[in-house]
């Protein structure tokens, strides 16, 4: 038994079937070949991924080592740092620094110079001197054509003299630091000498093994307590006289082995420092060694055992 439809009815089977509707069966058929390219998508990538893949991830490697050897490199000074920058122990220029922005003088060993007037490690350069190993020192340049230091004038000089360079700051200097390694001079005659105001001081990086001279390397260093060289070799040394002389706030000294064997004159060694305590009783002093006022004024100083 059938019922006719009605218009409503028709209408809306109609619509279902002719007005933009999908029969089930032309559903089932576009759902089947949406989940087949899919598929083959997946499968595609999969492949890329399988054969691909490891050549990528290996080109990402190199590049990240490249970016990472350049930035290692620069770290060193190679790309990125000026040849002042650069530390070379081996075979750098010697040169020390004064700047009046903290009255300091610095020692450096580098490729290169940096020049009076530079921001060098955060300090002003106020004056420059070369010579350091040989000691023929040098200012690089003379203040007097510069403008910097006006009024003072540095002279070059050598062991003959009385004096080095950076004399014309010894009433000012508040800190000394040797900052690099494989310096090596062959004298520091007067290098210190009336630095009255210096309480920090620290030159153990110097390589003093071919150092033969140190006389009035201190002398009258007035504000200073205590002085390391336990880093220091004296086996060659030639010449110490009044190296610490009038030095009337010491208190200590440090040295590394005592060993003067080699030294042909230590008077006035000590003379005058009389807050200090020093036993040199076990040095090593050469028979002929002269040692006029070795410790004159000085009555915490132990003489060596072949002067007793």
């Amino acid at each position: 038994m059938s019922f006719p439809l009605t218009r409503g009815a028709a209408n809306a089977c109609i619509g279902n079937s002719f007005r933009g509707g999908v029969s089930p069966r032309n559903t089932r058929h576009l759902r089947g070949q949406s989940t087949l390219e899919y598929v083959l998508i997946i499968a595609l990538i999969g492949l890329v991924v399988v054969f691909a893949g490891p050549w990528i991830a290996s080109a990402i490697r190199n590049q990240f080592n490249t970016v990472a050897r350049a930035i290692m490199s620069g770290t060193t000074g190679e790309n990125f740092y000026e040849p002042e920058d650069i530390p070379d122990p081996e075979s750098g220029t010697a040169f020390a620094i004064y700047s009046e922005d903290d009255h300091s003088l610095m020692f450096y060993k580098r490729r290169g110079v940096p020049q009076v007037g530079d921001m060098f490690n955060d300090r002003r350069v106020t004056a420059l001197y070369t010579g350091i190993e040989t000691a023929r020192y040098r200012a690089i340049p003379q203040p007097e054509t510069t403008g910097i230091g006006e009024g003072r004038q540095s002279v070059a000089v050598d062991n003959g003299d009385v004096c080095t360079p950076w004399y014309d700051y010894a009433g000012e200097c508040k800190t000394v630091c040797v900052t690099d390694e494989g310096i090596h001079p062959i004298s520091a005659k007067y290098w210190f000498q009336n630095f009255v105001k210096c309480t920090s001081f620290d030159v153990l990086k110097i390589d003093s093994s071919s150092i033969t001279d140190i006389s009035h390397l201190f002398f009258a260093y007035k504000s200073v307590e205590k002085i390391d060289l336990t880093t220091w070799d004296t086996s060659n040394l030639k010449e110490s006289l009044s190296t610490f002389a009038r030095c009337s706030m010491l208190q200590s000294v440090g040295f590394c082995n005592g060993d003067f064997s080699n030294t042909d004159s230590l008077d006035w060694m000590f003379s005058g420092c009389s807050s200090l305590s020093l036993d040199c009783s076990n040095w090593n002093v050469s028979s002929n060694v002269t040692h006029t006022d070795f410790a004159g004024n000085a009555l915490g100083v132990v003489p060596p055992k072949a002067w007793q």
